[in-house]
């Protein structure tokens, strides 16, 4: 489990530097998140992403510093399955996400849903 804690602090200082883009430099999502439809990306928008993306943060802080949290670990888990779900709409059904903008979302949410996912079978 030290692994897995490592990896969650990481994604978390990534998911940190996102929502601080949402809320100080919303220009930053219109052209290297939701690139493809930028008149749908408002002020409203940006802060509503940055503060889910701050919510998913403090829960992969919380995990990483208590991994052996059977429901804190399940809550993570889930929240990458609807980052990972949300950017799936994006990308392919809404097309407010080009795939390249994308990928980074789809490589993190991945693999934590694969990581996570093992560990919560062999609990």
């Amino acid at each position: 489990m030290q692994k897995i804690s490592i990896w969650l602090l990481v994604v978390a200082s990534l998911r940190l530097l996102g929502a601080s883009q949402a809320f100080f430099n919303q220009s930053r999502i219109k052209s290297n998140v939701y690139s493809g439809d930028q008149k749908s990306i408002n002020p409203l928008f940006c802060r509503l992403f940055g503060s889910w993306t701050m919510m998913s943060f403090t829960l992969c802080v919380a995990t990483a510093f208590n991994p052996f949290n059977k429901a804190l670990y399940a809550c993570t888990f889930v929240s990458f399955l609807i980052a990972g779900g949300h950017f799936v709409t994006e990308c392919f059904i809404y097309k407010t996400s080009p795939i390249k903008n994308a990928i980074s979302p789809f490589i993190v949410a991945g693999t934590s849903m694969i990581w996570m996912g093992y560990e919560l079978l062999n609990w």
